[in-house]
């Protein structure tokens, strides 16, 4: 619980203190759009701007550059700066965090479509980060697993040689070698291959991620304790396609209430969409009123347009709810799952620990203990395996909230708004 607050916090201080900063470059000129291959190769971690950067979105200075350790945070930023999907949005206007909910305007729709490029450059870096560095200590374990399974390969056939097993043991052992080692072979393919997805996702030639430390919180997460009514709220009224379909709905009911207006000086107009607290969701009056004419009248065109407009807007939040149920069960699920595997794999670990303190003290000979470690390393895969499904179901129940889940206060189910020093909160 404890690694998770210092997460949560971490990406707080790196996503929320820059959402009001409005993203100013460090540069004294905006980054060119046009990049020559040369020029995407000599990109890297070291990049002093980058470091400034960093720094400016951080709100306090890096005494090491570059960095030691790269997590998703730290590399999420580095994606804002260096990824090509958002050179289209000029530097100085760029946002660290576009998905942020802003309830007391409804965004224009340009704003929307960055906020939408940027939750993908995040939702793409996340993913692939998680299946590389899964794999990276994936293999780590089947490292160990595999020294294990030799050094008692190595045991038995000693003890063979002396009649003490009959053959067959030795043979099952080579077998389980054999197959650790074609494991670690896929598993090795496999981080190579997100490494490279990782590189693209940030924006950098793969080159700049051969010799650094990339990590990725693999611990409980407390995030997103809300029900999923609180969850249906947050996604309704924040999501950027959702926004969306509101903008182009309110733009058709304000042409048709001027269409209307102009015809009917003295017509009166009802509320055309609101948000209904009692059923959490988005609610559209299709009102007589506004329906006062028919037949092919400007007043009949916009009123289909806005007939249109409002369909789709329905339908779409149909579309998130029902995602949204899917999701949170799903992510409900797996933190069952993980929790339980975590208890399984803590009471081998356990057992593990006492063969080895017995075989410090003689009391447990060395074959007692490599089969207590032949044990634990599936029980630790199959831990790591649970955690990464884990936070895979997290991520897509953040891609259907669309909003981090460090973000949200499981207490005050609120987004707090935390601007830096100096600016004045929107």
């Amino acid at each position: 619980m404890k690694q998770f607050k210092a997460y949560a916090t971490a990406v707080i201080a790196l996503l929320v203190a820059a959402l009001f900063a409005g993203c100013a470059h460090v540069h004294s000129q905006s980054k060119p759009t046009a990049r020559s291959a040369a020029r995407l190769n000599a990109r890297g971690l070291d990049d002093p701007a980058l470091k400034q950067f960093l720094e400016q979105r951080l709100n306090h200075s890096l005494e090491t550059w570059p960095l030691e350790s790269w997590d998703f945070p730290t590399l999420t930023l580095v994606a804002f700066y260096f990824h090509p999907d958002l050179d289209s949005l000029p530097a100085e206007k760029r946002e660290a965090e576009p998905w942020k909910n802003r309830q007391t305007y409804l965004p224009n729709s340009t704003t929307l479509q960055e906020r939408t490029a940027a939750w993908e450059v995040r939702r793409n870096l996340r993913t692939n980060l998680l299946a590389y560095v899964a794999a990276q200590r994936r293999q780590e374990l089947l490292r160990n697993l595999e020294s294990t399974q030799m050094e008692l390969a190595q045991v038995v056939e000693k003890r063979l040689a002396a009649d003490a097993v009959p053959p067959v043991e030795l043979s099952l052992l080579r077998i389980q070698l054999a197959e650790t080692r074609l494991e670690l072979i896929e598993t090795f393919q496999k981080r190579m291959n997100f490494r490279e997805r990782v590189a693209d996702a940030v924006g950098l030639p793969v080159k700049a991620f051969l010799e650094i430390e990339v990590t990725y919180d693999f611990s409980m997460p407390s995030g997103y304790g809300q029900s999923t009514r609180e969850l249906r709220q947050r996604a309704l009224r924040s999501r950027s396609d959702i926004l969306l379909a509101l903008t182009d709905y309110t733009a058709a009911e304000t042409t048709l209430r001027a269409e209307i207006a102009r015809k009917h000086p003295s017509a009166r107009f009802h509320p055309g969409c609101t948000w209904d607290a009692d059923n959490n969701r988005w609610a559209v009056n299709l009102n007589a009123d506004l329906r006062a004419d028919s037949g092919r009248s400007r007043i009949a065109e916009a009123e289909a347009r806005r007939v249109k407009a409002a369909a789709h807007m329905l339908d779409l939040q149909s579309r998130i709810i029902d995602e949204l149920d899917r999701s949170t069960v799903a992510y409900r699920a797996r933190l069952e799952d993980a929790a339980d595997i975590d208890r399984l794999a803590t009471a081998i670990r356990q057992q593990h620990d006492r063969v080895a303190a017995l075989f410090k003290t003689g009391a447990a000979i060395r074959l007692e203990l490599l089969m207590a470690r032949l044990q634990l390393m599936p029980a630790e895969i199959a831990k790591l395996d649970a955690q990464e499904k884990l936070h895979e179901a997290l991520g897509a129940l953040e891609d259907t909230v669309q909003l981090p889940a460090a973000l949200i206060d499981p207490s005050a189910g609120i987004v707090p708004e935390r601007p830096l020093p100096g600016r004045q909160s929107l």
